[in-house]
């Protein structure tokens, strides 16, 4: 189909100048006509019926018009002439007040194109321009202002308007819609009734019963956005060759071009609208009335005079003076935005009446025929292909919802063809249906591309009908008819779930933040998301904790780019106060932030966040001041002028009107105001007088000019401002007080500007009134009075110098921290000056969420006693948002300065230790000190003056505690001011346990509020993940090369190289204590057992092998039982750690590989004649040197020192290597700088070998898995021993010592086990469950785990180290609660310990009303059913039901306990459909995810839909009804994250809902 190209017009009507009629001659003509099927005129042959509904002229609609196809249109009689009388007399008012008819066409400027518009000159187009840019300044601000007086105007329009009307005769309807229109717009019916209507618009409007906010429905919550961006729409239409500009302009902030914000789908959403015609579309489709659109235009001329901050110091300010029908903004927002929408209302309603609509209604009751083959034939075939499609789409639907989605959908849109003239009717039940039906698919989630492919596979089934009725042509008409019903009810169903959606990514893109900040694993972030989500869903908004606002309104004041003071973002203070809801509760809030804020006279940033605004809530709870701490201004009526402040001038005005308050009998220019609260619900304010003691006021003098004391200028110390909003993911709290402290300039400009005190101080400072340099040198001095002021009285005050230059430093950090640092020039550089370093600093303005907002003044907003002709407001509160900082910026390395380096670790396992020493091998020409945190609290007496860098480590033990060796830093060890220092901390920690890497997140927080600078951003490391090794080695060389960048590393080479007393390699040697010579008869020949410490082990009791078969020797599992020391105690579910031993055998293998270096150390000593044991490798000289105190020392730069290796000295070496070094080559960061230390001295090596070369071979290609082929240190050095451990030709000493090995090997963790017992059936003694493990090296080495194997090999009798840790995987509290346990192998252990609890009231008698229980068991053969007589009691019983699942035993089917779980799928619906079903799930990751996966299979077979399932999934492991007990690596939550399902469009669904339902043939978009 062709079209022919016709110019699309900047307006729809224009009114020619000497068209005296206008409206009044044709409107009645049209009722005389066909009103009620009017759709554009020249229509062409066979021309798409969509597109009648774009924008024509006016003039042309009278015309004479046919229906497209060729079908004539007939009146209906639908609807009654009233909307049609208020059409008629809105567009007169058009005319007639606000001149829209006076209409020219101008040239813009050399441009040929011609525009029309209702201005009358270029010079108005750029006023409005100006203006408007000037709004989007204060985006927030005006949108929050225009919207909320648009509501309250119409609110006050509809007043009894329905039932006036009612009363009068029809000759009279039109005379009561002009008075009432009139009234509106002239602000008159207000003055008539008075403050009555005010409390009832306004009460309708808080609570969003408005008629807007009716005609809307959940729109009304995205109507600031939809507002701004019709304005902007269409101020853009005026100056279009301006459009493209070199720098940020202000924008109307609808879209983004951020991927992860991208919509998917075409059919709603905030950015929808991409034109005039759009938002006209989108309004006259919602059935806003046209008299509501006078509103609008009364609301936007208010809204740019009062809430548009310095308005009246720009040149339009003139214009708002003018009458309406001359003014630049009137006729604009009449003319662009008014005139327009009431056509497109017009348009629509007329439309939606056309003779197509009923033919196609008459024909379509046909299709819901139950004769109709149609019914049970083609739509269901339709459907039934589509989800043979996709059958991912099931996941939605239950089975009773697949049976019955046919039908109910022809009854959808059955009624949607019978009553689609009323779709723009908010009152209908056409309407009422669509929300029920858009409720129902946001419970089921129904993806967006359903809708396309549903609505696609409809039309296929109803075509042929249609066809065969009506014909070829109608029934291509009719076709399309329906496409468009759909399409439109669509718009209204889908509504829910876009706002769901959008609160759903508001949230998501909140928490990635969230993540970042606190360094969340992948687990933790997505089980935060599960939670929101879930709850969002079941309520429509969510919960935050006070961590996660902490963090946000930290992130808003980062992000907030009018601020110059943003370097200390990261220390502001928030307190949570969203449980307070008493007013007086409020203000005792508030009085604590003060205090706290003051902190004496050292102000500090505080924040006091109240409750979050409710998604029906206009305003919400909020002050109506603009800060704590405001001084009256005294108009006074005769001249104008103004006592105390201006700014406050219509504020003081209005609390003394409204009886909210009285001014003193005398009054003076600085009478500070009460605090005003407003809380929803209740109509009279909350009015409260800060305490004197609390208002931290100070006169202002200067240091040289006593004079300027006598002129009694005061000001507040505390900036507290409250008429901030937050939004945070989706949020919003309007109620956060807020404070910083000032810079001397702001207080400058409010005492120069607002109390225009530049001549009164000039003479106070003897500076000549004819001075040319007048203003700057008042400006200065008051500057300088102001910061004498403060610090006489010890408030924290800042200079702009300071402040500018601490803003470079943030900038600075913000770059190496990866992010660009938003700000606007004019409230920064232009702050400060030309001689400020942020003068010539390129800024760019962006918006980055989260983000502080200006809040309007809602006293304004529903204060309708005057005109909106009142006076204007000068708003400079808003500046208070640029707060500042005293301190400055971080030390930056230098090549001259020699980085000063403390390295610090927290370590229970040896872990954090292991890379904080290699940490400092990286940056060993530093000389850094490296010890505990203990040690720092010993040793360090200040940081910030001993050294420039504070590098951490710090691992968390236990229930989020810190290690052993840090808690004496972290209660007793006080950091100080650091601000000097940089900082970096690398967090250790596994997101199975619920305080994930709490004590580096704590030590993290110590820093910050110690005003450390983060060299790094702070880094928490998921050992339960697979990749935790590859983020240590991007950790170490990140911070290493932070701490000495390439050029201080080239510099400090280069002098190693030319100073000879420094040494680029520091070299260790082992020092044997020799001092008591005496003693070394006693040393033995034969190894001592290692001894713990007193208190730290508990002794075995029974050790014996649980499966039954004879391969024990290859596979085994051990039940192994502890006496639980006196006084102890755990809970069922706890674990245990224990600290193994090294195999003895595998520790002399180790030691005969320095057999050398060993015998040499021992030569000199006393000879003994006991020969060597026959299980020893060792000579007897040897085993008396290893078991000898030793200590290590290093030599760096000339100086030899005792290295500081705590579990390397004061021990024997024996001790060393049994208890306190992993020979395991595990630890990627330890085996690569083990490997690469070799590699380095094997270069000096005058000549290779073959074992040389093979090693250079193995660096180069196997040195990050070196562990696959060597599984501890023991092979790799039997392999190549002979290389670095035998003396090499030429040379009296090996390549390397054992002393260079020693200082590299990390430290023998903990091993963890859950406990398998319970102490109600064992209350002196604990059991545990230990499979032992056995694996086969490359080189056919049979290798056994270091704990198991230790563990195994204990003997009733023997001691170790065992430590109880407490967990979060816990029984019911009630007995009545039915469990499903599911576990395989060894993950049995913590299912006994519940079967063992359980079973002690069983048996004692106490088995009424308990719960049933079932044990889903997974094990390779039958033999190896751990426990079994005990489980197979149990059950005889009735205790528990069995259910055992064999994988590889020959006279089973093989079946994996997910396999067992599916068979009994019935069954385990039921219960886990059960109100108080808990589910235990024990086991490696992979087996917690495929048993998890099961069961939401298991639901879906019932009926449910798969996404109901993962939901409900969701909420039971949200209310620990789901619990895990998981170790291994994989993502545990994976498996609750929806699969690869496209929420948003898949091309092919995109390609339909554009070709069939939006553009068919050439048809706009009108969406």
């Amino acid at each position: 189909m062709t079209m022919q190209k016709t110019p699309s017009p900047r307006r729809s009507v224009v009114f020619e100048e000497e068209d005296d009629g206008g409206l009044e001659d044709w409107l009645p003509s049209i009722e005389n006509a066909n009103r009620d099927s009017l759709i554009a005129a020249n229509m062409d042959e066979g021309r798409p019926f969509d597109q009648l509904l774009r924008r024509s002229s006016i003039k042309h609609l009278n015309a004479s018009l046919v229906d497209a196809g060729g079908i004539n249109n007939v009146s209906t009689d639908k609807k009654n002439d009233s909307f049609f009388d208020e059409c008629n007399t809105v567009f007169k008012m058009l005319r007639n007040s606000w001149g829209v008819n006076n209409v020219r066409i101008f040239s813009l400027e050399m441009d040929t194109q011609l525009s029309r518009s209702p201005l009358e000159s270029i010079q108005d187009a750029i006023i409005v321009t100006e203006g408007w840019n000037k709004s989007l300044a204060f985006r927030s601000m005006f949108s929050e202002a225009i919207v909320g007086r648009w509501r309250m105007l119409a609110a006050m329009t509809n007043l009894d308007d329905d039932n006036q009307k009612s009363k009068l005769p029809n000759s009279e309807r039109r005379q009561s819609i002009t008075a009432f229109i009139r009234s509106s717009m002239l602000g008159t019916d207000s003055e008539k009734n008075g403050s009555l209507n005010n409390i009832r618009t306004s009460h309708t409007v808080e609570v969003s019963n408005d008629p807007i906010a009716r005609c809307l429905g959940l729109r009304i919550r995205n109507l600031e956005a939809l507002v701004i961006g019709l304005i902007d729409v269409a101020v853009r239409e005026l100056c279009p060759h301006n459009q493209v500009v070199q720098r940020e302009a202000y924008r109307a902030l609808q879209g983004s071009n951020d991927p992860d914000e991208s919509i998917s789908n075409p059919f709603i959403h905030e950015n929808e609208c991409k034109t005039l015609d759009d938002y006209a579309n989108l309004f006259a489709k919602y059935g806003l009335r046209p008299k509501f659109w006078l509103d609008f235009c009364n609301a936007f001329v208010w809204a740019m005079k009062t809430h548009n901050p310095y308005a009246h110091q720009e040149q339009y300010s003139d214009d708002f003076e003018k009458p309406a029908h001359k003014g630049a903004f009137t006729r604009f927002v009449a003319g662009m935005i008014a005139l327009p929408m009431v056509e497109a209302t017009f348009r629509y309603e007329n439309y939606i009446q056309q003779r197509i609509f009923l033919k196609l209604e008459k024909i379509y009751s046909g299709i819901t025929d139950g004769n109709n083959n149609f019914v049970s034939g083609a739509f269901k075939n339709a459907i039934n292909s589509l989800f043979k499609e996709r059958p991912e789409m099931v996941d939605h639907f239950g089975e009773n919802d697949m049976d019955s989605l046919h039908t109910e959908f022809l009854i959808l849109m059955e009624n949607l063809v019978k009553n689609f003239s009323n779709v723009n009717n908010h009152h209908s039940e056409i309407r009422k249906m669509l929300i029920e039906q858009g409720e129902l698919w946001l419970e089921k989630q129904i993806p967006f591309d359903f809708v396309a492919l549903l609505g696609n596979a409809f039309l296929d089934a109803a075509k042929p009908y249609l066809h065969s009725k009506a014909g070829a042509a109608l029934g291509q008409n009719l076709e399309m008819a329906l496409a468009y019903i759909y399409k439109e009810a669509m718009h209204f169903i889908l509504t829910p779930l876009v706002i769901n959606r959008n609160l759903h990514t508001a949230s998501s893109k909140f928490y990635k933040e969230v993540a970042l900040e606190l360094s969340w694993s992948d687990q933790a972030l997505h089980k935060r998301m599960v939670e929101v989500h879930a709850e969002i869903l079941s309520t429509g908004t969510y919960t935050q904790t006070s961590e996660e606002i902490e963090v946000g309104a930290r992130l808003a004041w980062r992000n907030s780019s009018k601020c110059i003071g943003r370097i200390a973002w990261n220390t502001l203070k928030v307190r949570d106060c969203r449980h307070v809801f008493s007013p007086d509760m409020i203000f005792t809030e508030i009085c604590e932030h003060i205090k706290l804020a003051s902190g004496g006279t050292n102000i500090e940033s505080v924040m006091t966040v109240f409750r979050p605004q409710h998604p029906n809530e206009m305003w919400g709870m909020r002050f109506w001041s603009h800060q704590f701490f405001r001084y009256a201004g005294y108009k006074n009526k005769n001249t104008g002028k103004v006592l105390g402040d201006p700014a406050n001038a219509d504020f003081t005005e209005y609390l003394i009107n409204s009886s909210l308050w009285s001014p003193p009998l005398i009054r003076s220019g600085f009478d500070l105001l009460p605090l005003i609260l407003k809380m929803p619900g209740i109509a009279k304010p909350f009015v409260y007088n800060i305490p004197k003691t609390l208002t931290h006021e100070l006169d202002i003098e200067h240091p040289q000019f006593p004079a300027v004391k006598g002129l009694g200028l005061k000001w507040g110390a505390i900036p507290a401002i409250t008429n901030f909003k937050m939004n945070l993911g989706g949020l919003n709290y309007p109620c956060i007080p807020f404070n910083g402290w000032f810079v001397s300039t702001e207080i400058a400009r409010n005492l120069l500007e607002r109390y225009q005190m530049t001549i009164p101080l000039a003479k106070a400072m003897n500076i000549p009134s004819n001075d040319r340099m007048l203003a700057q040198k008042v400006s200065a001095e008051l500057e300088n009075a102001i910061l004498h002021s403060f610090e006489k009285h010890e408030y924290t005050i800042v200079d702009p110098m300071t402040v500018g230059k601490q803003f470079i430093t943030h900038c600075k950090r913000e770059r190496e921290s990866g992010r660009e640092c938003p700000a606007q020039w004019s409230w920064i550089g232009g702050l400060v000056g030309p001689t400020n370093p942020t003068w010539h600093h390129e800024m760019r303005d962006f918006k980055k969420d989260p983000q502080y907002e200006y809040c309007s003044n809602p006293w304004q907003v529903i204060n309708i006693e005057k005109s909106y002709n009142t006076g204007l407001l000068d708003t400079t509160q808003h500046h208070q948002l640029r707060r500042s900082l005293l301190n400055h910026g971080s030390k930056p390395d230098t090549k001259e300065n020699l980085p000063k380096v403390l390295i610090a670790f927290g370590s229970e396992t040896g872990n954090a230790e292991a890379i904080a020493r290699s940490l400092a091998r990286k940056v060993k020409l530093c000389q850094p000190k490296v010890m505990s945190l203990n040690s720092v609290t010993k040793r360090v007496k200040s940081i910030s003056r001993e050294f420039t860098h504070f590098l951490a480590v710090c691992s968390t033990f236990g229930n989020g505690e810190p290690p052993s060796n840090a808690k004496m830093f972290f209660s007793n060890y006080d950091l100080g001011s650091i601000d000097t220092v940089s900082c970096v901390v690398l967090a250790l920690g596994s997101s199975l346990y619920p305080m994930f890497c709490k004590a580096g997140k704590n030590l993290q927080k110590m820093i910050t509020e110690s005003g450390g600078h983060d060299l790094l951003k702070f880094t928490c490391i998921d050992n339960a993940k697979d990749n935790n090794q590859d983020l240590i080695m991007k950790w170490l060389e990140r911070t290493s090369k932070l701490v000495l960048p390439d050029s201080l590393l080239s510099d400090l080479s280069a002098m190693a190289l030319a100073n000879k007393e420094i040494n680029a390699e520091s070299t260790f040697e082992i020092k044997w204590r020799e001092d008591e010579i005496e003693k070394q008869e006693e040393i033995p020949t034969v190894f001592k057992p290692v001894a713990f410490p007193a208190g730290s082990t508990m002794m075995c009791l029974k050790n014996y092998e649980l499966f039954t078969h004879n391969d024990v020797k290859f596979r085994s599992t051990r039940h192994i039982e502890f006496a639980l020391p006196e006084g102890d105690r755990y809970e069922t579910g706890d674990h245990v750690s224990v600290s193994p031993l090294n195999d003895p055998l595998m520790v002399q293998r180790f030691l005969k590989c320095f057999k050398f270096e060993l015998e040499k150390a021992s030569e000199g000593g006393v000879s003994h004649k006991t020969q060597s044991q026959n299980d020893n490798l060792l000579p007897p000289s040897v085993i008396r040197q290893v078991q000898k105190v030793f200590h290590i020392e290093v030599t760096e730069n000339g100086e030899t020192v005792p290295s500081e290796i705590p579990h390397l000295t004061d021990l024997t070496l024996w001790e060393v290597l049994q208890a306190n070094v992993d020979l395991s080559l595990n630890q990627e960061s330890y085996a690569i700088d083990l490997l690469g230390m070799m590699m380095k001295r094997l270069e000096k090596l005058p000549s290779t070998s073959q074992q040389s070369e093979s090693f250079k071979a193995f660096y180069t290609n196997n040195r990050k898995n070196a562990a696959e082929t060597y599984p501890t240190i023991v092979q790799l050095l039997e392999e190549y021993g002979s290389v670095f451990c035998e003396p090499f030709s030429g040379s009296a000493m090996p390549l390397v010592s054992l002393a260079d090995i020693l200082v590299l090997m990390p430290r023998l963790s903990p091993r963890y086990y859950s406990i398998s017992s319970s102490m109600k059936s064992s209350h002196s003694s604990f059991s545990l469950t230990v499979g032992v493990i056995n694996f086969q090296a490359k080189n056919g080495e049979k290798i056994q785990g270091v704990c198991s194997k230790y563990l195994a090999n204990l003997k009733p009798g023997d001691k170790a180290k065992v430590a109880i840790k407490s967990s979060a995987f816990r029984p019911p509290t009630g007995k009545a609660a039915p469990i499903v346990m599911v576990c395989t192998g060894t993950g049995i252990a913590p299912m006994m310990g519940f079967l063992r609890e359980r079973s002690k009231g069983w048996y004692n008698g106490s088995n009424k009303n308990v719960g049933e229980c079932h044990l889903f068991f997974g094990c390779r053969v039958r033999d190896e059913v751990l426990y079994r007589e005990e489980l197979f009691l149990l059950q005889s019983s009735n205790m528990i039901q069995l259910h055992l699942a064999f994988s590889r035993d020959e006279d089973f089917p093989k079946q994996y306990v997910s396999d067992k779980m599916k068979l009994k799928s019935k069954m385990l619906n039921q219960l886990l459909q059960g109100e108080n079903t808990h589910v235990y799930i024990c086991g490696d990751a992979q087996i917690a995810n495929n048993c998890t996966e099961t069961c939401i299979e298991i639901l879906t077979s019932s009926g449910m839909s798969r996404i109901a399932a993962i939901q409900y999934v969701n909420q039971m492991l949200i209310s620990d009804r789901l619990q895990y007990d998981v170790y291994g690596t994989a993502d545990l939550y994976d498996v609750l994250k929806e699969k690869d399902h496209d929420i948003g469009m898949t091309n092919k669904a995109r390609r339909i809902w554009t070709d069939r339902f939006l553009n068919s043939g050439s048809i706009s978009n009108f969406n």
